[in-house]
């Protein structure tokens, strides 16, 4: 983000140029990344994994609560579905497999590889709901569905859970490739987001900062992590929870607001503040919740 900030002060990224290049992200990077993670996941650890359903209640019942609450709080439609987005959308990709490695070693990262299989899909597909119903001056549930049926992320699941139904398998040249186009995603996602970085509007957004900060970090996570505990869930499983609720705003949430006409100045500033204040938030949860996770 630093970086991109930097090239934009030195004239070498210009709006138009910063907005193709988030164009090229949600058309072609994000959907790589997701369709790489679908590809190589191993879902034969979800039939009888219990902290599957739970994550999966958990998002939901969390979306379904903001979807109804955020609109009474906010009038702006381009800043509602990046808020709702912001609150419930996690990076938990980026922060679930390093934080389970680091505490508990690589022999369990299992956890966390088999909840983000099936976590990301469903972020995407609620994601594209929250952006759809506020991206119009009118909610239209037949325009939901039919963005929703256009719309990338979308079809890039379908196409995956399709193959891995079916049991078809790629060449390493073709699976080889696809994974160095994912591996350009974050990356380039962070600097386009750098670029577009306005400080001066922080002021204008103070409030919707606020809320969805204090939310993202401190209010769901508590709420979800308590949950667990009282529902007996213990070690890695309990720490791939807080990497799912816990963890800063997703990057590319950034990226689909800004094509989905959401409000990307804002969901810019939730992802940069939400990623500094995660290293703060997400040490005292750990320290927090030690007795219930080396046990």
């Amino acid at each position: 983000m630093a970086l991109g900030y930097f090239l934009k002060r030195v004239k070498l990224f210009t709006p138009l140029l910063l907005k193709q290049m988030n164009a090229v992200c949600f058309y072609v990077f994000f959907p790589a990344l997701l369709f790489t993670n679908l590809y190589n996941s191993d879902f034969t650890g979800v039939i009888n994994n219990k902290v599957i359903p739970f994550a999966v209640v958990g998002v939901l019942t969390v979306f379904t609560l903001l979807f109804f609450l955020v609109p009474v709080i906010e009038k702006d439609n381009r800043k509602r579905g990046v808020m709702i987005q912001g609150l419930y959308r996690s990076n938990h990709i980026l922060i679930g497999i390093p934080l389970i490695n680091s505490l508990f070693g690589g022999v369990q990262t299992s956890v966390i590889s088999i909840l983000i299989s099936v976590i990301v899909p469903v972020f995407n597909i609620l994601a594209v709901v929250s952006l759809e119903a506020f991206r119009g001056k009118k909610f239209s549930f037949m325009a939901i569905l039919k963005n929703c049926a256009r719309n990338p992320l979308i079809i890039t699941v379908i196409i995956g859970f399709i193959i891995i139904l079916t049991g078809l398998r790629f060449p390493p040249v073709i699976t080889g490739t696809l994974s160095n186009i994912a591996g350009i995603a974050t990356t380039l996602a962070l600097i386009i987001l750098g670029g577009t970085l306005e400080f001066s509007s922080l002021a204008e957004n103070a409030v919707q900062l606020v809320a969805v900060i204090t939310g993202r970090l401190v209010v769901i996570p508590f709420v979800a992590i308590f949950t667990a505990i009282q529902f007996g869930f213990r070690g890695p499983e309990l720490a791939a929870l807080l990497a799912v609720f816990g963890s800063a705003t997703t990057v590319s949430s950034y990226t689909m607001a800004v094509q989905m006409d959401g409000d990307g100045q804002l969901a810019g500033q939730i992802v940069a503040l939400t990623s500094v204040l995660s290293m703060i938030t997400l040490f005292f949860a750990i320290v927090l919740m030690t007795p219930y996770l080396f046990v």
